[in-house]
């Protein structure tokens, strides 16, 4: 503190540019080197972090050097949500990509009229690899005509974090199909028998 009254506080995330800050706590107004900690919730197992520490005085703000750990266990699964394919009147294939990373995997998709979703697919599982999986799941017969849908990929680990996919959107075929007017003429106009 150099005998100024003193905050410190951690920063952590998953890059150098960390994203999340601990509470603000008083080192006093001390003369002396003081060893302090903080401890950092809410973090996904087997993942690589970054942290510094942070102090604060009427002086100014200082940096400890960047350090990094990674949590113990799995990572939680990786998951991208896909296009939707063969969409018709009735229906639409949803699809995405998982990585395990080595663990047995649910996966299920999430969809509805909005991105707060409603319905779901039948939980799947995946094996425990560890490289990339494409899954995908048919909706065919199951959907309104003329309609918006919001759909995304959910996977997880017994016991883990879920992962959530983006949100993905997808309008299905009007049914009847409409048919678009079309008019044609010729201009300057002519006879239609002898146009020439």
């Amino acid at each position: 503190p150099n005998a100024s009254s003193t905050a410190y506080y951690f920063q952590w995330g998953l890059t150098a540019g960390y994203g999340v800050n601990g509470s603000p706590v008083s080192a006093g107004a001390g003369a002396k080197t003081l060893a302090v900690k903080q401890t950092a919730t809410g973090l996904l197992p087997g993942t690589p972090y970054h942290y510094r520490l942070v102090a604060t005085n009427q002086f100014g703000t200082t940096a400890g050097a960047d350090r990094s750990f990674t949590t113990a266990g799995h990572p939680p699964p990786d998951v991208a949500t896909g296009p939707a394919s063969g969409v018709n009147a009735t229906g639409s294939t949803l699809t995405g990509v998982i990585n395990p990373h080595g663990e047995k995997t649910t996966w299920m998709f999430q969809y509805g009229g909005t991105p707060s979703y409603g319905e779901q697919s039948a939980p799947q599982t995946a094996s425990a690899l560890s490289t990339p999986l494409n899954v995908a799941w048919s909706l065919q017969g199951l959907l309104a005509p003329g309609t918006i849908y919001h759909y995304r990929l959910v996977a997880s680990h017994a016991g883990s974090a879920t992962s959530y996919g983006a949100d993905g959107t997808f309008m299905t075929y009007p049914s009847p199909p409409p048919v678009p007017p079309v008019r044609a003429v010729t201009r300057p106009h002519r006879a239609g028998h002898a146009p020439y």
